[in-house]
């Protein structure tokens, strides 16, 4: 055990504390020492106590410092404010900011004076866990007990606040932090920046930046990374760029973090050229970039519709040995395709992806489907669900959607119908994008009993119908020379005040005519049997 042993001849508990304490650097042997006093008979106080929570927590073994708290409190031992500090950090570490919290009462109730230490320490287990309302309460107690707060202490509550949502307050607070009599740091306005991009307020995060740059602060890559991933959010890619420019300006350098904020806010705004020249300057500046780099850049390329660039990136992403694409990357490549209707590279993709065995999910899926059904692949698209329940993926609504317009696509209004039923089975209801896919599909195979079935069926379901639900019904009515359905349909959409187009009445318009060279017929056929023949002329 190093040094420490050499203590552990004295049977004297002052000697053992000693040892303890000398082994602060050495949590292990701090550790053992402990469990020695047990072994020995003999009586741990407050000091050997200490001694060892101070030495697990200095080494971040939170779980047996949290272990050594318990045990204080099983022996009823009064801790002090060294204990209660202690204890206070290593319940910031693991997270357990009810404990630190309750930690406090207790001590309150001890009257126990707590310090700015301790109050520290929970603050900022409350900050890891976004609790800002605890951490304003806590504030206010620590006014009350006249316990001084410092930079680091609302250094916590801003950032405390960033983290849950109160943007307003983390502001307020940064912004009048001077007014305390307290000098902000880099950390202060970089809690504020953060909270920023945490509501998408770019605006606020530049004067936050701009404060820095009045108070002579020197920032750093966090802060600048931060404005930019909050310029970014709002597809602000110039702003972003410009501050990514004067990085060189404020000597700070940037890095994998700074480029792929950068590159976020390009993919946001669909500058795909300008995502792909950044991703070719960190090569320059030698920044190793990163599957979230390459998958910003992928997306960037997917906006726009680049499937082969998005295809050539992920395929460098495989020539690196430290980097592999991940289900992000591939499902941006596929959604690039599905946008290109190239379906076949789509599918290739998708087995591709069971071959590395690389995880998919069900946006996986629907990336593939659509980019099938745009070309009327139907076979392929039932194909995808069948496999979808194979591995236990759960299709969702618009996975349905998609094969079924495949089906309506491919004039396969039987399958269309089936597919519904399915949704059916398993307590899926459709919206309306499913409907008139199956109703369109019945149309296309003049299906007009069906199509009225369905739009009876949407009555029920309470499922709104919009003009594409009509034209397509009544299109299936006039295609089955069911003029009188069609009007029928036309005359309700009227009284009900449903929006309609141009191509209602022009199908109601068609069916009308339809019966009208019906009724013609008719006429003329009646015409030729009713009148009498003309006798021949007899000489």
């Amino acid at each position: 055990m190093g040094f420490c042993s050499s203590a552990w001849p004295s049977p004297n508990v002052i000697e053992h504390n000693k040892a303890i304490h000398r082994c602060r650097e050495q949590w292990a042997d701090a550790l053992q020492l402990l469990q020695e006093t047990e072994i020995r008979c003999f009586q741990r106080d407050l000091v050997t106590c200490n001694s060892a929570l101070g030495a697990l927590e200095k080494a971040g073994r939170w779980k047996h410092a949290v272990h050594a708290a318990c045990d204080i409190k099983k022996r009823h031992m009064e801790g002090d404010v060294i204990t209660v500090s202690t204890i206070a950090s290593s319940y910031r570490a693991s997270g357990s900011w009810r404990e630190a919290l309750a930690l406090l009462r207790e001590s309150g109730n001890r009257k126990l004076q707590v310090n700015t230490l301790t109050c520290n320490a929970v603050l900022a287990g409350l900050e890891r866990a976004a609790q800002w309302s605890q951490a304003c309460g806590l504030l206010h107690t620590m006014q009350n007990a006249s316990t001084q707060a410092t930079i680091l202490t609302f250094n916590s509550f801003i950032s405390s606040c960033g983290r849950g949502a109160e943007t307003s307050r983390a502001l307020l607070l940064a912004r009048s932090i001077s007014e305390l009599h307290l000098q902000p740091t880099i950390v202060t306005y970089s809690a504020a920046i953060s909270a920023c991009e945490s509501a998408s307020d770019w605006e606020a995060g530049l004067e936050m930046l701009n404060a820095v740059r009045c108070e002579q602060i020197q920032t750093n890559v966090t802060t600048c990374s931060v404005t930019i991933s909050a310029c970014g959010k709002c597809a602000m890619w110039l702003r972003a760029l410009q501050l990514l420019r004067e990085m060189g300006v404020l000597n700070v350098e940037p890095n994998t973090i700074t480029y792929s904020s950068a590159i976020t806010a390009c993919e946001r705004a669909a500058q795909w050229r300008c995502a792909l020249l950044l991703l070719e300057e960190m090569d320059q500046m030698q920044v190793v970039p990163d599957v979230i780099t390459y998958n910003s850049t992928v997306s960037a390329c997917e906006k726009a519709g680049k499937w082969q660039t998005a295809l050539h990136l992920m395929c460098n992403l495989y020539g690196r040995a430290s980097l592999l694409p991940n289900t992000v990357t591939h499902n941006a490549v596929l959604s690039a395709c599905e946008k290109s209707s190239e379906w076949q590279v789509a599918v290739w993709l998708l087995k591709e992806m069971k071959q590395n065995e690389f995880r998919q999910d069900v946006v996986t899926s629907n990336a593939v489907l659509s980019a099938c059904e745009k070309r009327a692949e139907w076979e392929h698209a039932l194909s995808i669900l069948r496999e979808l329940g194979i591995s236990r993926l759960e299709a969702s609504l618009v996975t349905y959607n998609s094969c079924i317009s495949a089906c309506e696509k491919g004039e396969q209004w039987q399958l269309a119908l089936l597919l519904l039923f399915e949704m059916n089975m398993r307590f899926m209801q459709g919206d309306i994008i499913t409907y008139n896919s199956t109703i369109s599909a019945c149309q296309k195979a003049g299906k007009w009993q069906q199509a009225l079935w369905l739009l009876e069926g949407l009555e029920w379901l309470h499922v709104e119908k919009d003009v594409i639900t009509y034209n397509s019904t009544a299109s299936a009515c006039e295609r089955a020379a069911r003029w009188e359905h069609s009007m029928a349909l036309l005359s309700n959409v009227l009284r009900r005040g449903d929006p309609i187009d141009e191509i209602s009445f022009n199908v109601a318009i068609t069916a009308c005519w339809t019966a009208i060279k019906s009724v013609q017929r008719l006429a003329k056929a009646c015409k030729v049997n009713l009148c009498p023949r003309k006798q021949p002329f007899l000489t």
